[in-house]
């Protein structure tokens, strides 16, 4: 936009000379000029104003609103072309000012896209800054507009000739009463003796009350009854007190409408003396909808919003208030059994439906008892009450909340069978806060689940024992890692048809520098719950690989390898990434992975776990659902999921050769990867019996101690290097090196 009203630069050493003279004290803010810019930025409605004292290489900002810093370079201020203007500068829109569209408080926080500033002009004529209003939007703003900024800059001139002579008090006054006529916020004087002298339009409106009936009522009749001292005792701390910074604070309260209704207010009161005595002047403006929005947005942090409980983080807050006041109390955690196949077959919004109608049935199960009920996330519920008999009151609360769910729950017309799994801990025995509480009743919630749901258990001592032995374990796991402790066992994959051995699947093995080989069962039921199984994870796809990549090498025979994956390692999101980045580190083809998953992995993390393997598949990386059979996959996760291999479970084929139900089941497995376009592989082949069994009904691959055990590295090259077996005597060989 055009520059208009400028006059030649000032004399820079007198101006800086002048702002000695006021004593500015250029360090630090000041509270007293705080009521200045909280009424630019309510008058203007803009979210920053700032009185800015602008020196030889910096602008210190005295008083600020929506801004947290204290100053800046000279450099970047819009203020310092302010200085030489008579009217106030406008800057309509920074971005398109050839002047300020590189400004770094343009192009970054706090994104300045519209500025007007009106300079702080001593009578002598030296500017010492400016009152400027800024808005990270364009915007337009009339010459009327720009008169009152003025005006404004003018009112923060008369507070500092204030500090060098009383005599300008009366004048700054007259023109504060005709400048803030027109204020959004109320504006009220009152004389020595506490009547009002000055009642501005939006004070009539807030009030309910007009400006004619005010005049020469006591201004302390603005509040209710139990304000009144507050007011009385700050108007009078103002007048006794030396110390500037401390006028003109604001305070937060109730005032009283003209029909006796209160409602809250913020309110900044200044006092002054003229030939008449003391007065006083206040601007106050009605926050009641700045405090119903705290108040939702209290309630959106505080409360689920989904069942209308206490969320986890209030749960807390209520739950520790309580324990502290409880002789003895009990910590239910209930996790809802059967919910995510309601959710998975009826959808999220029937799920949230039924989650609305566990909540009403739990409240409805405490009854009036003094419990706190909260929600902790997806199907978790936590329950804090007092209890006077211990255990026995608890496992009876237990048991009421268990037999409301033989009734089913009926959502859209359809019945949904719901149970519950508990876990109990009481306090002070099993925690004395509610993080101890919440993890010993996790520890027996894991046993009602694992006894078969439907049920609640208590904390118990073994529990606790199993607890620290698993800390224990923790430590020993971490330390482990970091002393390159775990190994990779090698197991031979076979072509049945001509027992050639074409890949391994690598197992984790702990080589215990006390203990020896530590047994899979020992600590893989553990690091599987740690963050760690991420980075052990990784390890074995990388250490594997440079396996091949040695191998290929020197000659030896190419196989592929399968690697068994951690629940963790899919929720890095980055798992699909480093193992491709692997394999063309090491120059290994993608066809000769093969990554292996678990049916419970795969449900239990389905988005994440599908995400990942969808982007192996692409590369071209093999995909296998491990012991295939024993967990809970349905026909539709073979269909979802991008496998290229099925593994069905030792468990079946171990008794194949007598068992009509394992053979039935063995055939189904294989007739599946047939169907879905799958290969199949049978684990935990021991006999000649169960692999020729197995060829019979067309699986041509195998895996177990026929073929061979899981061996060290060494061992397991010293197998590639044997001559090639035939189908009739490989077995005894192969058996022979495992």
């Amino acid at each position: 936009m055009p520059h208009r009203d400028v006059k030649p630069a000032v004399n820079e050493s007198a101006r800086l000379a002048a702002i000695a003279d006021y004593d500015l004290e250029l360090s630090r803010p000041e509270a007293e000029f705080d009521h200045v810019v909280d009424l630019a930025s309510s008058l203007f409605n803009v979210p920053i104003s700032l009185i800015s004292i602008v020196e030889s290489e910096h602008q210190f900002f005295k008083a600020r609103v929506g801004l947290d810093v204290c100053s800046t370079s000279r450099d970047v201020s819009f203020c310092r072309f302010a200085l030489d203007q008579t009217e106030p500068l406008i800057v309509e829109d920074a971005s398109l000012d050839p002047r300020f569209k590189e400004n770094p408080l343009v192009l970054g926080a706090p994104f300045i896209r519209f500025y007007a500033g009106a300079r702080l002009l001593t009578e002598a004529g030296y500017p010492l800054g400016t009152l400027c209003i800024i808005d990270d939007k364009p915007r337009r703003f009339s010459s009327d507009q720009a008169q009152l900024l003025k005006k404004l800059a003018r009112l923060v001139m008369d507070r500092l000739e204030l500090r060098r002579s009383e005599r300008k008090l009366r004048a700054s006054q007259q023109r504060f009463e005709r400048m803030t006529q027109s204020a959004a916020s109320a504006l009220v004087c009152s004389d020595s003796q506490g009547r009002i002298t000055f009642f501005n339009r939006a004070a009539e409106k807030m009030f309910g009350a007009s400006e004619a009936g005010s005049l020469g009522q006591p201004f302390i009749d603005l509040f209710p009854a139990m304000q009144r001292a507050v007011i009385q005792n700050e108007i009078a701390r103002q007048r006794q007190e030396a110390d500037p910074d401390s006028i003109g604070r604001l305070l937060e309260m109730e005032a009283q409408r003209q029909g006796g209704e209160t409602f809250p207010i913020k309110i900044g009161l200044s006092t002054w003396s003229d030939a008449d005595g003391p007065n006083c002047g206040a601007f106050i403006i009605d926050i009641t909808q700045r405090i119903v929005a705290q108040e939702r947005l209290q309630n959106l942090a505080h409360i689920d919003q989904l069942t209308g409980l206490p969320n986890r983080e209030r749960f807390f807050q209520l739950a520790d208030q309580a324990l502290r006041k409880a002789d003895c109390a009990a910590l239910l955690l209930l996790d809802l059994d059967g919910f995510k196949d309601i959710n998975d077959t009826l959808g999220h919004s029937a799920g949230d439906r039924l989650l609305q109608n566990v909540a009403r049935r739990l409240k409805r199960a405490i009854g009036s008892d003094p419990g706190i009920l909260g929600r902790l996330g997806g199907d978790e519920f936590v329950l804090f009450i007092p209890v006077a008999n211990g255990a026995s009151d608890a496992a009876t609360i237990a048991t009421t909340i268990i037999d409301q769910f033989k009734e089913d729950f009926s959502i859209d017309g359809d019945a949904c069978h719901l149970n519950t799994s508990i876990g109990i801990a009481q306090s002070p025995a099993d925690g004395e806060t509610i993080e101890a509480l919440l993890a010993s009743a996790d520890m027996a919630l894991y046993r009602a689940k694992a006894s078969g749901g439907g049920t609640s258990e208590i904390f118990t001592a073994d529990l606790k024992m199993h607890a620290e032995s698993r800390r224990t374990m923790q430590t020993e796991l971490r330390q482990a890692f970091d002393d390159q402790q775990f190994e990779l066992f090698w197991q031979p994959q076979v072509d049945m048809r001509t027992n050639e051995t074409v890949g391994a699947e690598v197992l984790l093995r702990w080589r215990h520098p006390v203990l020896g080989l530590r047994s899979p069962g020992e600590f893989l039921p553990v690091l599987d719950k740690m963050l760690l199984a991420n980075e052990v994870g990784d390890w074995a796809i990388r250490t594997a690989l440079a396996q091949l990549a040695d191998w290929d090498a020197r000659g030896l025979r190419r196989i592929h390898v399968g690697v068994n994956l951690f629940e963790l390692q899919f929720r890095s999101g980055t798992l699909a990434l480093k193992t491709i980045a692997e394999l063309a580190r090491h120059h290994i083809g993608p066809d000769r992975l093969e990554l292996e998953v678990t049916e419970t992995t795969a449900i239990k993390s389905e988005q994440a776990v599908l995400r990942e393997l969808t982007a192996l598949r692409q590369a071209g990386v093999g995909v296998a659902f491990d012991d295939f059979g024993t967990g809970y996959a349905s026909l539709s996760l073979l269909k979802r999921f991008p496998l290229s291999r099925l593994k069905v479970d030792q468990t079946f084929v171990r008794d194949m050769t007598e068992d009509r139900a394992d053979a039935a089941i063995v055939e189904s497995v294989l007739k599946l990867g047939t169907t879905f376009g799958l290969d199949v592989i049978a684990e935990g082949v021991e006999t000649e019996e169960q692999a020729c069994a197995l060829r019979k009904l067309g699986c041509n691959a195998g895996q177990g101690y026929l073929y061979g055990k899981p061996m060290a590295v060494k061992q397991f090259e010293q197998h590639l290097l044997q001559p090639r077996r035939d189908a009739a005597d490989g077995g005894r060989a192969m058996r022979s090196v495992g």
